[in-house]
Order: C-alpha cells, then structure tokens, then sequence
C-alpha cells in the first residue's frame, strides 16, 4: 500500500490545486451556521493551505468508511480489496474509477468535485424540506442550487456557491446531511470494489455494450454488497440511514447527465415542472424499460459510452434485488423512478 500512496502523492502534485469550494465563502458560511471562533476558522485555513486536507480525506475514506466497510464483508471478498488504496485527487471532475497504479496494485481514484457535488446535492435536499415546512416547496431554490452542481459538471473550474444556500440547518441536520454524503460516498467506493473484485480491470475493449454491462454488474455488487453491510446492522456508524438512500445517488447522476446533454437528449423539450398526461408518462416508461431490456437481452445501445445513463441503472438495480430490498425500501426506489420518468430529463430553468 506504500507505493500506492506515493503515486498519489505524484499525482496530486500534478493536479490543479481544487478545494472543497471558495474557502473563504465557504468558512464565512460555516461560521454563522456553527458558530464557529477565529481560532477554529485559522485551523481549517492552516489544514487547507497546506494541503494536508488531502492526507485527512484520504484517512476519512480509507478508515472510517473502506475499513469498516470491508470488515463485514465475506472473508473471500475482503482479503482481494484489503489492500487497495483509496485516493483523493484535487480535479474539477466529477469522477471516480478504479484503475491499476503503475506497480501493478489496484488503487480507487475519488476526485475532489464528485464529493463537492454530493455534498451540495444532500444540504439542498435537506434545505429544501425544510423551507417546505414553512411554507410552499420553493422550486426555484431548488432549481438554482441544483444548476450550482450542474455547472460544476458543464464547466471546469467551477465551484458551488455556498451563498445559495440558506443557513437555517443546525447541528443535528448538518450531522444527517454528512451521513447521508457519506452513505453516497460508501456506495461509489463500493462500486469501485466492485469493479476490481469482478475482474473488470482485466477486461481490455473499446466494446461500449460490454463496458456499460459492466456498470451495471458492478451497481448491483456494490448494492448487494451494502445491504449486507447496513440493512444487518454490522456497519457501525451507517445504521441511523435506511440503506436504500445509497442508490438516490442516480438521482444526482440523472440530473448532472440530462442538464449538460451527456446523451444528447436535447430533442426532449421539458423541465422541473412540466405536468404530464398518463399517456406521456406510460410512455416514457415503455421507453426506458425497453432501453434496458435492448442492452441486457439483445445487445443494443442507443449511446456511445461507457457508461448507461442513470435511469437505466436504477432500473437495473430495481429488477434485480426484489428479493433483497424490503418492501419500504422497494417503494422508496419506485418513488425515484417515478420521479425521473416523470420528469424525464428534469431539465432545469438556466
């Protein structure tokens, strides 16, 4: 595992020098919302400058999240991904794979905007539910803190504005705010696993069909994988989460692709708020129910990537774990699918 740091530590002396957002929005944010003194505020500046954040991260990740993790897992798939080494690169990509480093180990590469993004998309969430106790749902905050991910996604650099966002959540809702991001976080090292713990790594093809089947083999490992995990209670530190919110990450996945025309689904004119007739919205259905079923049984994609777009892959993991999702967590899937059908591309109003 010493080798694989030392890259890291290569490779994060060759990236752009990205943090976690403005640092001084960001503090000044964090300041009013926690009451922060000027003496926490100098020790977080110190830990950022210096760029030992990156080593702290890493420790959170490969620790208090990869370890434990791991530690529940089967004895077989534990002792092939004990050793692999999970580090953070400072990009303005929002991104994470497995790969080989240059001696031959499997290492995780998380990049810095991917948990900007998962981050912001969960206090959106949480702020949203609370503005909504007070009064009516307010779509355009929500809108426009969504486009903040978005941007992040179209345009490099770019960061979030933490000013968007209200500082009405205390202490208690940050805490459900960072456990649901790391139960996000949990689910894409998972994934990551999964590729190396099924071999793919030692697949070498340009074949797109086969490349996206691999996605979805490796969704529903990292799945099976948690719901072991948390749902029999022998992870620590997650149980306080159902662990079906792991998978709302495709919501987040859905809105990033549909916004920056990943698929080129421009010829799709809709938005947040668009109602549709039953007719439209059985339809769309069909569509990606039919998308799925042509690149599982027949080998057909209407795409060239590497990756099925996210809708597919909840739907994907919805088929396949009937027997292993309870029936709250089935109903809480089916609500993000209906969510993502209906609103299609959830395009947002920029």
């Amino acid at each position: 595992m010493e080798d694989s740091i030392k890259y890291f530590r290569e490779l994060q002396r060759n990236c752009s020098s990205q943090l976690y957002g403005n640092l001084e929005e960001v503090l000044m944010y964090r300041k009013k919302q926690l009451n922060l003194n000027d003496k926490k505020l100098k020790k977080i500046v110190k830990k950022f400058k210096n760029r030992s954040f990156l080593k702290y991260e890493e420790k959170l990740y490969n620790q208090k999240i990869a370890k434990p993790f791991l530690d529940v897992l089967p004895l077989e798939v534990s002792e092939k991904l004990r050793d692999v080494y999970i580090g953070i690169l400072p990009t303005y990509k929002i991104n994470a794979s497995a790969t080989k480093a240059p001696h031959g180990k499997p290492i995780i590469k998380l990049h810095c905007q991917l948990m900007t993004a998962i981050a912001h998309y969960n206090e959106t969430q949480m702020l949203y539910g609370e503005i909504s106790k007070n009064s009516e749902a307010n779509d355009d905050f929500l809108c426009k803190s969504y486009l903040e991910i978005c941007n992040c996604f179209i345009y490099q650099p770019y960061l979030p504005k933490m000013s968007l966002l209200p500082p009405l959540l205390n202490q208690e809702k940050l805490q459900l705010v960072y456990r649901k991001t790391f139960l996000h976080e949990l689910f894409i090292i998972a994934h990551e696993y999964a590729h190396i713990y099924l071999g793919h790594l030692e697949i070498k093809t340009e074949d797109k069909t086969l490349m996206q089947k691999c996605e979805l083999d490796a969704d529903l490992q990292a799945v099976k994988w948690i719901f072991e995990a948390i749902n029999n209670k022998k992870m620590k530190g997650f149980q306080s989460l159902p662990y079906y919110f792991a998978i709302e990450i495709f919501v987040l996945f859905h809105i990033l692709e549909v916004n920056s025309s990943t698929y080129n689904d421009d010829k799709i004119i809709t938005d947040l708020h668009k109602k549709l007739t039953p007719e439209e919205y059985c339809m769309r259905k069909m569509n990606l129910i039919n998308e799925y079923i042509n690149l599982i049984n027949k080998d057909l994609i209407t795409n060239d990537h590497d990756h099925p777009k996210a809708v597919v892959r909840l739907v994907n993991i919805l088929v396949n774990t009937k027997d292993l999702i309870d029936e709250e967590g089935q109903r809480f899937l089916l609500g993000m699918l209906h969510n993502v059908v209906y609103y299609e591309t959830f395009k947002l109003n920029s």
